[in-house]
C-alpha cells in the first residue's frame, strides 16, 4: 500500500491509489502582524499528523510588503515558490494580511503512483511515474486575520485556496483553514494551529486533520 505519509488522513478515507497535484504550499504562516516595518524573517514550519514541512526567507520591500520564497517539501512533493505578503493593521490591537505567490517542482500521486500501467483507479490507469518524476506547478491566495492582545502572544483565523497541477494528473484545488495562537519566546516566534485541509479534483476529493508548528526569526535590514 503506497499511501503518501503527508496525506494520511485523506489517505485513510481514500484508500490506496491517491490521485493529486501537490499543494504549492502545505505549510502556513503565523500572526498577521507580527513583524515590524522594514523587518524580514527565516521561517520553518511542521505539519502533521505525519511530515511535511516547510523553509522560507522573506525580504521587506515596503513597510509593510514583503517578498517570501519557499521551499516545500513531503515525501511526495518538493515544490519552490515564490509570492508576495502585505500586512494590513486594522487598528488597536488587530491585523491582517493577504498572501499571494506561484511555484513550481516535483511532486504528486496518480493511481499511487503504482509502476504497473495494469493498475487502474477513478484517474484512469497508472502511468509508472514517481512522484519526483512528475513536474509540478500552480498558485495560491490567502489571508489571515488576528489580534495582539498581549506584547508576547496573540491568536489568528487563517485560510488559503491553491490550485495545481501535474503531469498526467487532473488540476487539483486545495483549501485549508487554521486557528492558531502565536508566542514571543525572546527573539524567536512560535505559532501551533490546528485546522482543516481538503483537496479535489475530477477523480476524487476528501478532507481531513491538519496540526501545524511553525518557528520563526524576525531580522531588521538597514
Amino acid at each position: 500500500m503506497n499511501t503518501p505519509r503527508s496525506l494520511l488522513p485523506l489517505a485513510l478515507l481514500l484508500g490506496c491509489n491517491a490521485t493529486y497535484a501537490p499543494p504549492v504550499r502545505s505549510t502556513h504562516y503565523g500572526l498577521p502582524g507580527r513583524l515590524a516595518p522594514g523587518q524580514g524573517e527565516l521561517a520553518v514550519a511542521m505539519g502533521g499528523p505525519n511530515t511535511h514541512g516547510s523553509a522560507s526567507l522573506s525580504i521587506p520591500v515596503a513597510s509593510n510588503v514583503r517578498v517570501e520564497g519557499t521551499y516545500d517539501l513531503s515525501e511526495t512533493w518538493h515544490i519552490g515558490s515564490a509570492g508576495v505578503r502585505g500586512t494590513l493593521p486594522l487598528g488597536g490591537i488587530w491585523y491582517s494580511d493577504l498572501e499571494g505567490g506561484v511555484g513550481a517542482g516535483v511532486g504528486g500521486e496518480r493511481c499511487g503512483n503504482h509502476r504497473d500501467p495494469s493498475q487502474v483507479c477513478a484517474a484512469g490507469a497508472a502511468d509508472g511515474l514517481r512522484a519526483n518524476e512528475r513536474f509540478a506547478y500552480g498558485g495560491y491566495l490567502g489571508g489571515a486575520v488576528g489580534l495582539r492582545p498581549w506584547r508576547v502572544a496573540g491568536f489568528y483565523l487563517r485560510g488559503r485556496a491553491q490550485v495545481s497541477a501535474a503531469q498526467n494528473i487532473d488540476p487539483t484545488f486545495w483549501g485549508a483553514a487554521l486557528l492558531g495562537a502565536e508566542f514571543a519566546l525572546g527573539p524567536l516566534r512560535t505559532h501551533l494551529a490546528g485546522g482543516a485541509v481538503t483537496y479535489v479534483n475530477r477523480a476524487e476529493g476528501q478532507a481531513g486533520a491538519l496540526v501545524e508548528l511553525g518557528i520563526s526569526v524576525p531580522f531588521a535590514l538597514r
